[in-house]
């Protein structure tokens, strides 16, 4: 029997989006989204915090608390969006179920990819 290709190997690359402001800078973390083809974009008002087609992701850090509200954060998450935290602290102020991991700000560039990887 011939061997058949499931849809998740037939050369179907998944592609992601990452929103996160500017305020986030890890030269690091930018080599390996741009190994796995990652499309990033910036946050700088709530108005950006949008659901691409492909699977987003929004990377919530100190800054981005200052620009969204929790009514944004809860409609990105309505919409498809997923939340992954970016805080030395243990915890943040978002519903556990609007969460897909925290992560610290000086996280492996690893760890980035596979909360990112998933979210979905």
């Amino acid at each position: 029997m011939p061997d058949v290709e499931s849809p998740s190997r037939a050369g179907d690359i998944m592609k992601y989006v990452l929103i996160h402001t500017p305020a986030f800078e890890r030269p690091d973390v930018d080599d390996a989204l741009n190994t796995e083809d990652v499309e990033r974009r910036l946050l700088r008002s709530a108005g950006d915090l949008m659901v691409d087609r492909d699977p987003t992701v929004f990377l919530f850090d100190d800054a981005a608390g200052q620009l969204v509200a929790p009514h944004h954060l809860k409609a990105f998450v309505q919409d498809g969006g997923a939340i992954i935290a970016v805080s030395a602290q243990a915890s943040v102020d978002i519903p556990d179920e609007q969460l897909i991991a925290i992560l610290t700000p000086d996280a492996e560039p690893r760890r980035f990819l596979v909360a990112l990887r998933s979210a979905f």
